[in-house]
């Protein structure tokens, strides 16, 4: 059978749970990973691809993958694309295994993204029951990653100046155009352009 392992990568952007997802083209959105080689452990086998995938050619800007639990297998029960999260009844030996860890980030980390991709942030409210454009396994993240506790920072708007009431202040904020964001705390990551450097 063949295996596949994927990374969750969770950043923080306006206060939100982001998830970092290769694109390419317009319509198809994967997760860092790919398949391991013949007899290859998992951990290992993802921090090559981690390393292959999106490492920048500056050994001192490696990043040290710390890859923590597993929070979803899929199967591929025949040679099509389709994965379901269990293994058909009339299955006895699937095709492919997929399966997905959580990879904690440092605060700050710098990326190198192919250049036929992009790097982007996708809020998990947009994956969530989004089967049309990310596909079964990228919408059930949101699921994947709601029983697992993020430590986020949360950041207040700044308290309006000296004497002008706060209405016309309430209705502001930052762009989703900016593609600026703030790490956790607890080490979840911290991006910043959304071309694929995080941060910058």
């Amino acid at each position: 059978m063949r295996r596949s392992v994927e990374a969750i990568l969770v950043v923080q952007e306006h206060n939100t749970p982001h998830v970092l997802l290769l694109q390419l083209g317009m319509n198809h959105f994967k997760l860092p990973g790919g398949r391991l080689r013949p007899g290859e452990e998992e951990v290992e086998g993802l921090r090559r691809k981690l390393t292959n995938a999106l490492a920048p050619l500056n050994p001192s800007l490696h990043v040290t993958w710390d890859v923590g639990e597993v929070v979803g297998v899929f199967y591929r029960p025949n040679f099509d694309t389709v994965f379901y999260p269990y293994v058909p009844p009339h299955i006895t030996r699937p095709k492919e295994s997929r399966k997905l860890f959580v990879v904690q980030l440092p605060e700050r980390c710098v990326f190198a993204v192919p250049k036929n991709m992009r790097l982007v942030a996708v809020p998990l409210f947009d994956l969530y029951d989004n089967l049309p454009r990310y596909g079964p396994v990228l919408a059930a993240l949101p699921a994947a990653l709601s029983r697992l506790r993020l430590n986020l920072q949360f950041v207040l708007p700044a308290a309006p100046p000296h004497g002008q009431g706060q209405h016309g202040q309430g209705g502001q904020g930052q762009g989703h155009g900016q593609g600026q964001g703030q790490g956790g705390q607890g080490g979840y990551g911290q991006h910043g352009q959304p071309d694929g450097h995080y941060p910058p």
